[in-house]
């Protein structure tokens, strides 16, 4: 709809449909009903009153520190931002590249390109994460997403041809898919029963603007002073090291014994102690 508005009637009309959608987004969630919401589940609370009971919890929301004091938590929240700042500015990047040498509609028409391509490939990828993301563990699903930034940014600096470059373009929607099914998966893990998933969740929201807002910087100075494949391969670095922390922490362990204590895998290799759930668990089966 945006690239079919800005070619046929003008490129402002993408800012008018975005406006639209907006309102329509307002409209749907004045329609949920909040009393059909469990605000402390919602939270990542325990919930139940009887579960908290039994865990000897008082109901009440872990203090700010329990989270800052999360080793996990935190190297995640550094994980995050470095995915953001190497893959946010590379879209823009692209865009700028493939208007060069052509009009204003033509670069609109191929950025809605690129954007439609990685949508349609995000919305696959996030139904199979989501789908398979217990059974294939979380991490080597993020380490996958972190593995196709420098494979992209490579990519970029090959050709200049306009449908190439839609095409490597796809491959953000792989990784962003990814990236949005199992940033929400292992931030409920890591704050599961502290009531403290919203807290979190703002904060490392706001890393993800850090991130992508010093990758468009950045990234702009180089292709002012130098060239977009020379951004294309410093945004691609930040991610191949392999000390990097996703690697470093995020690292898939041996998938032999794919429980214990009724704890999942990628649970036991971040650190949680899942042995007060599978206690309210038998409780509730008894």
């Amino acid at each position: 709809m945006g690239a079919a508005l800005a070619v046929y009637w003008k490129p402002e009309g993408v800012f008018w449909l975005i406006c639209v959608m907006a309102v329509g987004m307002l409209v749907c969630l004045w329609l949920i009903d909040g009393n059909a919401i469990n605000n402390d589940v919602a939270r990542g609370g325990l919930g139940d009153a009887k579960d908290a009971k039994d865990a000897k919890d008082d109901g009440e929301p872990a203090g700010i520190m329990t989270l800052l004091s999360n080793k996990a938590l935190v190297i995640f929240a550094i994980c995050v931002v470095i995915f953001h700042f190497a893959n946010a500015a590379m879209l823009p990047l692209v865009s700028q590249k493939l208007s060069l040498g052509g009009d204003t509609d033509s670069g609109f028409a191929f950025t809605s390109a690129c954007i439609i391509a990685a949508q349609m490939f995000m919305i696959v990828m996030a139904m199979l994460c989501g789908a398979r993301a217990d059974v294939w563990g979380r991490k080597p699903l993020f380490l996958f997403a972190f593995a196709i930034l420098p494979i992209r940014g490579v990519l970029y600096t090959l050709t200049k041809n306009s449908f190439y470059l839609v095409g490597i373009q796809s491959l953000d929607g792989v990784a962003n898919g990814i990236f949005g099914v199992i940033f929400l998966l292992v931030l409920a893990d890591l704050t599961r029963g502290t009531g403290r998933f919203n807290v979190a969740q703002g904060a490392l929201t706001a890393l993800i603007g850090v991130g992508a807002t010093l990758s468009n910087v950045i990234a702009g100075w180089i292709v002012q002073f130098s060239s977009y494949s020379v951004a294309f391969l410093f945004l691609a670095g930040g991610c191949r090291s392999r000390r990097h922390p996703a690697v470093c922490v995020l690292h898939a362990g041996d998938r032999t014994g794919a429980t214990e204590r009724g704890c999942s895998r990628d649970e036991r290799q971040i650190g949680l102690d899942c042995s007060r759930r599978q206690d309210l668990s038998n409780r509730a089966q008894d």
